[in-house]
């Protein structure tokens, strides 16, 4: 009686399903509850956009991101911020444009900000280049105030 009833739910919800599907309310619904979905699951949306270029390659999954940020405490490992669903960008350790893959061994999780600014430099490069803006803004404060 309980795989009849599942069998019979699932008929009912295709047959459904057929009946609206080009209606533009069902469209639309089905189209906010994904929104929603993907808002309450950031890992999901950095996960397609990691994904995006290698439709044949090794893919990251959220399972993957979820291990790295409890791996990482949530932690930006360039800033010292704490990560949260509205500042998380993947990272490549070593830029793709430097030969870098898109792996579990290659990805980490950033702030997004620190991100953008790190564009597609090594962190060698990337942490000498902050230490020479830190030290030119402090130059200028020293010579402004003598």
């Amino acid at each position: 009686s309980g795989d009849t009833y599942l069998l019979n739910m699932k008929n009912h919800q295709k047959a459904y399903y057929q009946k609206n599907k080009n209606k533009d309310w069902f469209k639309h619904r089905n189209r906010e509850k994904c929104k929603r979905y993907r808002l309450k699951h950031p890992l999901l949306k950095l996960t397609e956009y990691a994904n995006k270029r290698y439709k044949h390659k090794q893919c990251i999954t959220p399972q993957n991101l979820f291990g790295i940020a409890k791996k990482q405490k949530l932690i930006c490992p360039l800033s010292g911020r704490k990560l949260t669903s509205q500042n998380l960008s993947v990272d490549h350790i070593l830029p793709q444009s430097k030969g870098g893959t898109n792996t579990v061994d290659n990805i980490r999780l950033t702030d997004k900000f620190v991100n953008i600014c790190k564009n597609a430099l090594s962190d060698e490069d990337f942490i000498k280049l902050c230490r020479e803006v830190v030290d030119y803004q402090e130059n200028i404060k020293s010579q402004v105030c003598e």
